[in-house]
């Protein structure tokens, strides 16, 4: 399965790096991960138009295959409960995303 890491950090002085090589690492280790793309970026997950994080969105939209999303905490996804949210729920409950979270110790699937 292909999987997406997602780095996000939420401003320019923050480092991303020590999430990045916690998320390899974990992507490592899953057996059923084959390819990898990664996003490392800086946006505040409050703001409303969020352009990289809708980048990563439609890669997965556009995607023929189901696709695992590798985050390292939750808040790192999202932080409100908009249009984001509920683009996300609807791709996981059709079979389309998984989601992970290491640093958390959750996977959400269909």
């Amino acid at each position: 399965m292909k999987v997406i890491i997602l780095a996000r950090v939420s401003t320019e002085e923050q480092d991303s790096n020590a999430q990045l090589v916690r998320l390899r690492k974990y992507c490592e280790s899953i057996s059923y991960f084959t390819s990898s793309e990664v996003f490392d970026f800086d946006e505040s997950a409050y703001k409303e138009n969020r352009v990289k994080f809708g980048q990563v969105l439609e890669v997965i939209k556009s995607s023929k295959d189901r696709i695992a999303l590798c985050c390292d905490k939750v808040d790192r996804l999202t932080r409100n409960f908009g249009e984001e949210l509920v683009q996300i729920e609807r791709l996981r409950a059709s079979g389309k995303l998984e989601m992970h979270f290491p640093s958390d110790g959750i996977v959400i699937d269909e």
